[in-house]
């Protein structure tokens, strides 16, 4: 996937860019994100720095492709992709009226339950959708993140600790 996303900074022509962009969102819908047992997805739940470059560099490579093979991603994907990763998504993407699609998907989820988000995720979630005014969706997450963090508190680990002590801040706020 890095390798093609590099080839269309090379000089090929527009049919083979075209080819290009629509391999690498083909790849990201086929074992990008899911939820079938047994299988591995290549921006699993469990998302680590190295799958979270890979995905913020995707994230702007999205800004090169055309706006028809853009729409067929974002509808093939948008159910399977996590709020927070949609929120990296909004991060990275300079084109406005896309935009306005990402702001429509995140707004539109409801159910945070169901994305079965780890606690780092539901973190990244919380401050992207505070910083982007998402306060209903920014609740969603603080209940979310209340079970994660009923299970944590009974732990010694310093870390978590820490962390449950930030997460009480965020309710406050």
């Amino acid at each position: 996937m890095q390798t093609l996303m590099c080839v269309v900074k090379c000089k090929i022509d527009v049919i083979e860019h075209k080819r290009v962009w629509r391999k690498v969102t083909e790849i990201v819908c086929s074992y990008g994100f899911g939820k079938q047992e047994g299988r591995v997805y290549i921006f699993d739940r469990y998302i680590t720095d190295n799958t979270r470059d890979l995905w913020v560099a995707f994230s702007v490579f999205l800004n090169s492709i055309p706006d028809d093979l853009y729409v067929d991603f974002i509808e093939q994907c948008k159910e399977r992709i996590p709020v927070s990763s949609l929120y990296i998504m909004l991060d990275h993407c300079h084109i406005l009226a896309r935009e306005q699609v990402l702001q429509d998907i995140i707004l539109a989820r409801r159910d945070l339950d169901k994305e079965n988000l780890g606690l780092n995720d539901l973190e990244l979630a919380f401050i992207s959708a505070c910083d982007n005014n998402h306060l209903k969706l920014a609740w969603g997450v603080l209940q979310a993140a209340k079970p994660i963090l009923s299970r944590l508190r009974s732990m010694k680990n310093i870390d978590l600790l820490e962390r449950i002590c930030r997460w009480e801040g965020y309710a406050y706020k």
